[in-house]
């Protein structure tokens, strides 16, 4: 068996990827190759690449296999985007120029959110825990031709944030409620406002 360049950083690595294991936090690849630079440049071994034949070899050598958590979650079928496709996207454009026609859609960000799969030890099994929720939601918008791109609008949970303390100016607009979903009332007063800038 191929014996490591560096020893003491994967005895280290493997005693803090067995410690996460056991408080059963998910630990993906990524997550371990930063793990693994930050404990060579703390044992003095500036020159310590953590590429993914590194870590091939790490999981490999000590049988640790990546492990995806399934979730739920609806998806847009096949037959309802062909029918936009050829139905109502080819009407919009046939009635309207590129830069008249806008698309909005919104994203939420998980701030909190740790990885969907973890890496664990052949033949054990990964007991998930309960997700953090917390988020943000940015809705942004543009038109077809990529020209105008409005300010993104963010909703949040918190009506004073931390972070927008001594901001004396945003670069974009910020709104509440305590889903930080896009609600009804947010996007109604927001089309409003879009719809006096275009009068």
């Amino acid at each position: 068996m191929r014996t490591a360049a560096y020893p003491d950083i994967e005895g280290i690595l493997l005693t803090w990827f067995k410690a996460a294991q056991a408080e059963n936090v998910p630990v993906s690849g990524p997550i371990l190759q930063e793990k693994g630079v930050a404990l060579a440049k703390k044992l003095g071994y500036m020159e310590f690449i953590c590429n993914d034949g590194w870590l091939d070899h790490f999981e490999t050598g000590h049988g640790i296999v990546s492990y995806a958590v399934r979730g739920e979650g609806a998806e847009v079928t096949i037959a309802m985007t062909d029918d936009w496709l050829q139905g109502g996207r080819v009407h919009v454009l046939n009635e309207h120029a590129s830069r008249d026609v806008f698309n909005q859609d919104e994203t939420r960000q998980f701030y909190t959110l740790l990885p969907d799969c973890s890496l664990i030890f052949k033949g054990e099994t990964y007991n998930g825990e309960k997700q953090s929720r917390e988020c943000v939601t940015a809705m942004v918008c543009a038109n077809i031709d990529g020209i105008e791109k409005l300010p993104p609008l963010v909703i949040g949970k918190s009506k004073k944030p931390h972070c927008f303390w001594n901001v004396k100016t945003q670069p974009t607009r910020y709104e509440t409620n305590k889903t930080a979903w896009l609600i009804s009332r947010i996007f109604e007063a927001w089309i409003r406002k879009v719809d006096k800038t275009y009068q």
